[in-house]
Formats: C-alpha cells, structure tokens, sequence
C-alpha cells in the first residue's frame, strides 16, 4: 500500500444533493390541504409524492456513507476518500479501487429478481478492471412477511448476483440472512459485521432538542413515508397510529420526538400534532438525528436507519419491520423479539413490546452497546485488510 491513496465510497446517497429541503409554496400549501382533508374525510388521500424536491433525500443512506468514510479514515489515515453516489461511476476515476458500502445494495424486486443497477455496475467494474469490494452491504426485499431465501430468487437472478459478487476483493454484509443469500453464490468467504452506520460517530456540536414541561420519558417515532409502499401503509394505518400514539403518551405522560429521515415525513409529524400528540420534529442532517437519539429513552423506528442511528447512540429500539432486513439487524443485536411487523399493525404486541423495553431499558442499552463494539471491532479489522487488498 503506497503511503498516499485513493479509494471511492460507493453508496446510495453519498453527498447532500442540495443545501436545503424545505418544502416549497406549493408543497407547504399541499400540507395545509392534507392536513385539513385528513381531518375531514374517513379516507387517508396523502401522497409522498406532493413533497419530493431536489433536495430530498434519505438520511440514512448519507448516515451510511459518512460512517464507512470515518472508518476508512480511522483505520487508514493516508486514504484519501472520494464519496460517489449509485449510478455515477463513470464520473469517478475509472482506476480508484471501489468500496462498495452498506445500504440495500443487493435490492431484490417484488418479481424476485435482482435490481438492474447490479448489472450495470458489475459490467462497469469489470469492464475498467475497477479493484472494487463489499462493506456492510444487505439483501433488500419489501415484505411483510420478512422472508427470502436464495431459492426464491430466479435462476437468472442468482447468475447475476454471483456474477456481481465473482471479482470482489472481499465482502462483509450487514446481517446473516444476506450472508445465507450471498455467500452460495461466491467463492470469497462472506463476513457479517453489521451496517457501516451502526458504527457512525457523533460531533460535538450541541442539537438539544427542548422537551415539554412535566414529561419524565422521551419516546422516539418514525413513520416511513418515501416510497409507493410506504404510502400505501400510511394511508391505511395513520389513524391507528394516531391512537396507539395518543394511548402511549396517555399512559406514560411521554414526549415524543419524530426522527426525519426524509423530508416528505414531516406532514406525518404535522398531523400526529393536529391530533393533540405532543411532538418535537428533529429536522436537520445526520449528527442533528443523532443528537436526537441521544436523548430518547427508547424509540420506535420504520425505517431501518432510523433503528440502526438509535442503536449506534446505544438507546433501545422497536423495530416496525416492513422488509426482511429489519429482523436481520435486530437478530444481529440479539434482540429478535424488539422486531415487530409493520403490517397488519397490531397495537396490542407493539404496546406489550414497549412495555417490556420500558422494564428493561438498562439491560437493552448494556446489551446494544456491548453487541456494537463487538461487531465494530470485527468491522474494523476487515476494513483494513480489505483496503490492503484494493490497493496493493
């Protein structure tokens, strides 16, 4: 390894794509229309849609990139890191050797099949003779009922998966089903080591967020709203939320505190606040969300990087699973039962759930951390033998 080096970070969000997000006159005037509508009529017309702009984008996407470039900077102080996002290799210099890191990098459709950005990038890779590998990477699939197996997948798809995987220098996942999908397919012994973002360290800077007067027990919440899915699940279950929500505080004289994990989650916020739940909305970037974690006393995530920030922060969580990936972080940490299933959304096990953490929220946080520097630790000493083997 020569003493000044180059390697990208190739992830799904890598850089802000924009200094700002905030909701323009048209989408603030949208707000105002969903939020009186929802009130009205008995049917949810809210669409994720009405609030996309250039700016948006997913936080914990970003959250994984910014933690695999401190990790490359931690354990290799020499590297200089060059952060790329998916779809835009071509625009990196073709001879960088590649680290390709964490998120749902091997998406699986609803069809079953594999997403067609694996081909592409897998063509581009070995086309340029690109020293590339896998960090923290996971295997996505949408589904309530939180299972895949290789066989699932087409034998088209497998193909593409293996060739994908054929010229990698090395290869971690974030959790063992994508180890039980990935490693048949390959040759190169598959690590588990836990999603980049698990490892992710805070700044210094002060992002106290006040709560209400009176309350003991901050709870966290976030509500996915960012994709056709998760629209279609709001739509259906807001007002349950709504009411386990207002349960929730009523029995625990809580203050909640609403990650953003993507922009279009604040009307969701807005309306749980219309509805009497008190709430703070901690809007901003990663360490902004992280400063969040920090003060919660346990939270209640949908999306998944919203369950890995908390964790990271060492504050128990409640997975609200939508994908097979949520019980794979949560069998990770050895806290398989904090999983529960998005959908059918049953009130009854979530507040049952938030009842044992709340019994036993010391031993969770002992157990989070202690999980988390174990796996940081693996994490750690693959990356550098991984970096060893792009560059030298």
């Amino acid at each position: 390894m020569s003493e000044s080096s180059q390697i990208n970070i190739y992830g799904a969000v890598t850089q802000r794509p924009g200094d700002s997000c905030d909701f323009n006159i048209k989408q603030n005037i949208r707000q105002s229309i969903d939020r009186i509508l929802f009130r009205l009529t008995p049917k949810n017309t809210i669409d994720y849609r009405n609030y996309l702009n250039s700016g948006v984008y997913n936080l914990g996407d970003h959250a994984i990139a910014l933690a695999a470039a401190q990790q490359v900077n931690s354990v290799a102080k020499h590297i200089d890191v060059n952060l790329v996002d998916w779809g835009a290799l071509e625009s990196a210099t073709r001879s960088t050797p590649t680290l390709i890191a964490g998120s749902g990098y091997f998406f699986i459709e609803p069809s079953k099949s594999p997403a067609a950005r694996i081909e592409l990038d897998s063509q581009y890779l070995l086309k340029n003779s690109i020293a590339h590998a896998f960090h923290g990477v996971g295997v996505n699939y949408v589904s309530s009922g939180r299972r895949l197996t290789l066989g699932d997948i087409p034998e088209e798809g497998q193909k593409l998966l293996s060739r994908s995987l054929a010229k990698a220098r090395a290869i971690s996942v974030r959790d063992a089903t994508s180890k039980s999908i990935l490693q048949p397919l390959t040759d190169t012994n598959v690590i588990i080591t836990g999603d980049p973002a698990l490892f992710i360290k805070s700044d210094t800077a002060n992002h106290r967020l006040n709560p209400a007067i009176g309350t003991s027990l901050t709870i966290g919440i976030n509500i996915p709203f960012h994709g056709p899915a998760a629209s279609a699940r709001v739509s259906k279950d807001l007002k349950s939320y709504i009411q386990f929500f207002k349960a929730l505080q009523k029995k625990t004289n809580c203050q909640f505190i609403q990650t953003i994990h993507f922009h279009s989650e604040i009307v969701i916020g807005k309306i749980l606040q219309d509805h009497g739940i008190p709430l703070i909305q901690a809007i901003g970037g990663v360490q902004t969300l992280l400063s969040a974690y920090q003060q919660m006393d346990f939270h209640i995530g949908g999306m998944l990087h919203s369950c890995i920030l908390s964790a990271s922060t060492g504050t128990p969580c409640i997975g609200l699973a939508y994908d097979i990936k949520h019980q794979g972080f949560f069998d990770l940490l050895g806290q398989p039962d904090l999983c529960v299933p998005a959908e059918p959304f049953d009130p009854e096990r979530l507040s049952a759930t938030c009842d044992h953490v709340l019994t036993h929220a010391d031993t969770i946080r002992k157990q989070i951390n202690a999980r988390r520097d174990e796996l940081e630790l693996t994490s750690n000493q693959f990356l550098a033998q991984t970096l060893q083997a792009l560059l030298s």
